[in-house]
């Protein structure tokens, strides 16, 4: 036997729960290890990544106590060919046989098997190459471990409640408590203790297993005690000791339970009678009822009579028989006493039921609700046919009868005044009978006498049934007009002769006059009343007062205002328990319950009543109902549970109404346990505002406990969520103790039917599988590092895949990392355990460096990027792809207009592609604003200040003679060269910066003639513009006149008098530049006079006057004479002229002599003229 740890089962599972399972790895050194399971690696010591060393010569022991085998497998395998070599020996150390190798080069070795105990396993390299090395995984396989051996000490005799079991080997006495242990047989009773005897370091292997009930039946009774085994390896194995123990010399017993206890039936009852049998032989019992027709079950269905049962037990192993009997009592049955006749007419009488004894109940169509108890039945009810009368007396025992009833009907009393028309009687039914009496035909036509009175007549049915009624022949009499209150009883009009028609009215009932106040008009009712050959009229005026209606209340309802639309307002209330007279309040308390109140309502000397019942809600019956979730709905009805008032309802889960008709004795509240829900269930009925509660309970349907087993497990005891009475199903070998043998049930799902202690009904299902031996496929033992998702295959399918230790149903290789991973795919429990493992090698994820990961330039500027692949599985085999269409190449010279992250992408032909990012950041643009100074004349200087955006440190330099630095420069308006740095970027930019002002303006010209004087007999001056510049200005001659100038026009001017004149000219530019020049000239004066020869007075503004002319004169005496030496004018100035006249009167026509003194400018010489002007008309 191997060596075992014991634990108890709790423990195992703590430690099973807590902690994933993940194999341990090791690199080849010089070492040792007891581990399970684990991976064995190279040493990963060479020079180059993934490599063993040079000069290695490690041994590696696995040795693992108990182990039936060792088994080492390969996944990987690549060593120098013919000079570095793998062997394995089968004991601890390299003196062992050898059982494997040497191994070298790539082929994969094969599965290595090792059954000391012990593998050891040798690596030798020599000085020179490596390769990659391996991956390997060893795994160990151990015998399942043989449960301990167990002995009842002594026997067991009859009526036992406890055994003493014996182990062969001691056992953790942590691992012995009631729940480990099980007994079954005939009986199957319950383990309530469990007593470790003698426990010494925590172990013993003797215990006392206390149960209950006492052991009363004889036979084989099996035990079971169950532990969990940790072996070597932790890894668990369920354990079960069985033994079996044989109990004899228990008598037969057998006792009759009739169902629900009930011992006292009506005749002719049915219901369940149980036989509780124990002793002897169990598997033997033959059951024999006193009724031979009766099956031979411990379980019988019987009718009362006969009164007595009994049953008689045997066994097959000689047990004195068991004798048990029962005895019901009988109610004495209800009778209903004998009808005379069971035929009738429905025109009969109504008439009273009765039976023996009295106080029961009557069912029937001819018996209105309300009259069911005294059975007051009325024939008139029943139209047609039979009628079937039920009596229930109050021990819930019926008698029946059935009468036939035939129907008849006429109508009411006809009237007549004495003397009118023959008229047809009203009508009848059935029709076919003939009509008898005095003054009536047979078909019903009656002629009225002249004498009044009350004339029998009859009509006889086909069916031999009659009715008879009277025709009133009298002379019609009104009563006279009355006023009453609308609370008034109905009454009959008191007209004569009774059996006229009236005219519809509210509140009246025309065929009968039946007067309903209530229901009449407020105020006047004209009334109209016809009889054979008269009519007439009469008048009710109804005063309005209303109480309405009766009411229910319970003493705890608290005050309240009596309900009811009453009034009219204004009136007053009165009774007991009335506590506002006005108002109406009413207080409940104040009177008892079980009472019937008046109270009166009074209102324009009108009075109206109505009751208050005082009632408590009760319910006088609260018997204890059971059902299972399946049962049919219950009727709550009346005369079961006694609830009082009526007319209430009933209300709670699973509580609901049904309608079916009028009068249908289905109609009412069920209670449904498919609705309800489980447990206790309230039920409430309430009326008048007022409930009282009842009890049902709904039973839970019994639960199996999800169960797969192993077809090799020892038989269990099953479990439910509710005691379970009887167990049946494929692999039951107890149905009293629910004991399942998997063996006997065999591979496949098996349907157990569990019936409660409650007497419900459910069924669960059970497992069985078979041991299946696990597959695990579909792994390569090496990948690159790529996201991709692998489906692993395994069979058979249900069991649980751990990567890593973790449940997953793929490998991905990304999420794997890099490295080694087991995965293992463990299937079945207990006996049918099985696992399988692989060992799974990832590559390194491919990487990329950069030379570096930003950078900035100037717009405008390139940059130079560049990428390094590492890791992945292509030993630098790389492709480099950039975005932003730069193409391929580890290297690029890029040139970005804007910050720009341009993404490398590595691929190795087999990994996932590794990327990165380089940042080429453009430093943002500038720009420039000028603030320019003042436009300037030529000549002037100005400036220009530079502004730059983004605001920033700058430089600014002016290429000017000489060169200047700053943001604003003053010179004389030109465009000037500026360049601007950004000294935190180092960016710069050239641009040319005008600094604003206005052209050259210069005024010049010439005078022509070009002389120093010029006469005033032509003092025209030409004048030539040569100006430059000028938009606008003026000319100035010197003379007090002006020209506005005009530039690049020649102009003239002719002065008017002599004398030395400055000719100026003025111009400016649109930015007020101005220019000035100006010429000297000289008009000399020229001397003369003269005078015209003729002139035409004659006052046509033509030549009308003579005047001298002349130049340079400075002053004149002038005279003109006629032929006769006669003066005919004088004048003293130039400006002084003779119109002709003298005296003002017109000189005669002819020659005239003027004679003039002057003195010129230049000279104080006087000097004459003299000459003839001759006057003509």
């Amino acid at each position: 036997m191997k060596t075992l740890k014991l634990t108890s089962l709790c423990i195992m599972l703590l430690l099973f729960s807590t902690k994933a399972w993940v194999q341990p790895s090791f690199n080849m050194s010089n070492a040792s290890t007891n581990e399970c399971e684990g991976i064995l690696l190279d040493s990963d010591m060479g020079m180059l990544t993934n490599t063993y060393d040079n000069n290695e010569n490690y041994t590696f022991k696995i040795c693992i106590p108990g182990a039936e085998k060792i088994v080492f497998t390969f996944a990987t395998f690549c060593t120098e060919e013919q000079y570095d070599f793998v062997r394995f020996y089968d004991g601890p150390d390299t003196l062992s046989p050898l059982i494997g190798g040497p191994y070298s080069g790539t082929a994969l070795p094969p599965q290595i098997t090792a059954k000391s105990g012990c593998l050891t396993v040798n690596f030798v390299s020599d000085a020179n190459l490596q390769c990659t090395g391996w991956i390997g995984s060893w795994k160990v396989e151990i015998d399942e471990p043989v449960p301990p051996q167990m002995n009842v000490i002594g026997n067991v005799p009859c009526e036992s409640g406890s055994i003493t079991l014996k182990l062969s080997q001691a056992v953790s006495c942590d691992s012995i408590y009631p729940a480990a242990f099980l007994i079954y047989g005939p009986q199957s009773p319950t383990i309530t203790s469990v007593t470790p005897v003698g426990c010494v370091g925590g172990k013993t292997d003797q215990m006392i297993v206390n149960f209950t009930p006492i052991i009363k039946v004889n036979g084989n009774y099996t035990v079971n005690f169950t532990t969990t085994f940790l072996d070597v390896c932790f890894k668990p194995h369920t354990l079960t000791a069985t033994t079996s123990f044989n109990v004899s010399g228990c008598p037969l017993y057998v006792q009759l339970t009739p169902e629900n206890n009930k011992t006292k039936v009506c005749p002719g009852e049915c219901l369940k009678l149980y036989a509780s049998i124990t002793g002897g032989d169990p598997g033997s019992y033959n059951i024999k009822w006193s009724d031979p027709n009766l099956p031979k079950s411990a379980v019988v269905d019987v009718c009362v009579p006969p009164l007595t049962y009994s049953v008689t037990v045997t066994d097959a192993i000689g047990s004195l028989p068991a004798v048990a009997s029962f005895t019901f009592e009988l109610f004495t049955p209800p009778t209903i006493n004998w009808l005379l006749n069971d035929t009738i007419c429905q025109s009969e009488p109504a008439f009273n039921l009765t039976a023996t004894p009295t106080g029961g109940t009557w069912d029937c169509n001819g018996i209105y609700e309300k009259w069911k108890t005294p059975g007051w039945y009325e024939p008139w009810r029943i139209w047609q046919g039979s009628d079937r009368i039920i009596y229930t007396d109050k021990n819930g025992c019926k008698d029946t009868t059935v009468i036939t009833v035939k129907p008849i009907w006429i109508f009411n009393d006809d009237a007549s005044c004495p003397g009118a028309s023959p008229f047809i009687v009203s009508g009848w039914s059935p029709v076919g009978g003939n009509w008898s009496g005095a003054n009536i035909l047979p078909d019903g036509t009656f002629t009225p006498p002249a004498a009044p009175g009350n004339y029998l007549i009859t009509y006889n049915a086909p069916n031999g049934c009659s009715q008879s009624k009277y025709i009133r022949v009298a002379d019609l009499v009104m009563p006279p007009d009355i006023t009453i209150c609308s609370s008034k009883d109905p009454f009959s009009v008191a007209v004569s002769p009774w059996g006229g028609n009236w005219t519809p009215s509210p509140g009246l009932d025309k065929d009968w006059g039946w007067f309903e106040p209530a229901k009449a008009k407020l105020g006047e009712n004209k009334l109209q009343y016809f009889i054979n050959g008269c009519t007439d009229s009469m008048s009710i005026f109804v005063v309005p007062v209303t109480a309405k209606e009766d009411f229910v209340a319970c003493t705890n309802n608290g005050q309240f205002i009596v309900p009811g639309n009453w009034g009219p307002p204004g009136g007053s209330w009165k009774g007991a328990g009335i506590v506002d007279t006005l108002t109406g309040l009413f207080d409940p308390s104040l009177v008892n319950n079980g009472q019937n109140i008046t109270l009166t309502y009074t209102v324009n000397g009108c009075s109206d009543s109505r009751i208050a019942y005082i009632r408590n809600t009760t319910i006088k019956q609260k018997p204890l109902k059971e059902f299972c979730p399946y049962s049919d709905p219950l009727h709550i009805l009346t005369s079961e549970f006694k609830e009082e008032p009526g007319s209430g309802a009933w209300s709670g889960p699973g509580v609901y109404y049904v309608w079916i008709k009028d009068k249908d004795p289905n109609n009412g509240y069920y209670f449904d346990p498919k609705q309800s829900g489980t447990g206790s269930i309230p039920i409430v009925y309430s009326v008048n505002g007022c409930s009282d509660t009842m009890w049902f309970k709904v039973n839970e349907l019994p639960k199996l406990d999800s169960l797969t087993l192993c077809i090799e497990e020892n038989p269990i005891k099953l479990n439910a969520s509710e005691p379970i009475a009887t167990w049946v199903g494929n692999g039951i070998i107890n149905g009293f103790a629910g004991i399942f043998d998997p063996k006997v049930a065999g591979v496949g799902n098996h349907l157990i039917t569990m019936t409660s202690d409650a007497g419900c009904v459910n069924t669960g299902t059970i497992g069985v599988f078979p041991f299946q031996k696990v597959t695990l496929d579909g792994l390569a033992s090496q990948y690159c590092y790529k996201d991709t998702t692998i489906n692993i295959q395994y069979t058979p399918a249900g069991g649980t895949l751990l990567v890593d230790g973790i449940p997953q149903t793929t490998f991905n290789p990304t999420l794997a990392g890099p490295g080694v991973h087991t995965i293992k795919y463990n299937y079945g429990s207990g006996k049918c355990a099985d696992s399988k493992t692989l060992v799974v090698n990832v590559g390194t994820p491919v990487t990329v460096d950069l030379a570096f990961v930003s950078d900035s330039v100037c717009l405008g500027e390139s940059s130079k990027i560049a990428a390094f692949g590492n890791g992945g599985s292509s030993f630098g085999n790389y492709t480099y792809v950039w975005n932003q269409g730069v193409g391929f190449g580890q290297t690029q010279f890029v040139f970005p207009t804007q910050t720009t992250i341009y993404t490398v992408t590595v691929k190795d032909g087999c990994s996932d592609p590794a990327q990165a990012d380089v940042l080429v950041y453009v430093h943002p643009d500038f720009t420039t604003d000028k603030n320019y100074g003042p436009s300037v004349c030529f000549g002037e200087t100005t400036y220009t200040t530079l502004s730059t955006t983004p605001v920033g440190n700058y430089t600014y330099t002016w290429f000017a003679n000489p060169s200047f630095e700053g943001n604003t420069y003053t010179g004389s308006p030109a465009n000037y060269l500026v360049q601007i740095v950004n000294n935190a970027t180092g960016c710069k930019e050239e641009e040319y910066v005008e600094l604003q002002g206005f052209d050259l303006i210069k005024a010049n010209f010439s005078v022509s003639p070009n002389q120093n004087c010029i006469s005033s007999l032509d003092a025209k001056v030409n004048i030539l513009d040569y100006s430059v510049g000028g938009k606008s200005g003026m000319w100035d001659f010197g003379d007090g006149s002006q020209l506005i100038y005009s530039q690049g026009g020649d102009i003239s001017h002719t002065y008017q008098d002599t004398g030395q004149y400055v000719i100026k000219l003025y111009i400016e530019n649109e930015g007020g530049c101005f220019s000035e020049e100006s010429i000297k000239i000289c008009i000399r004066p020229e001397e003369t006079i003269f005078a015209p020869n003729a002139f035409t007075p004659n006052d046509d503004n033509i030549n009308d006057h003579f005047q001298l002319v002349g130049l340079g004169i400075r002053e004149l005496t002038w005279k003109v004479f006629n032929r006769w030496g006669e003066q005919v004018f004088e004048a003293n100035s130039m400006d002084a002229h003779w119109d002709g006249r003298k005296a003002n009167k017109p000189v005669p026509a002819g020659v005239y002599t003027y004679y003039a003194v002057y003195k010129t400018e230049t000279s104080n010489e006087e000097k004459t003229l003299k000459g003839l002007v001759t006057v003509i008309y």
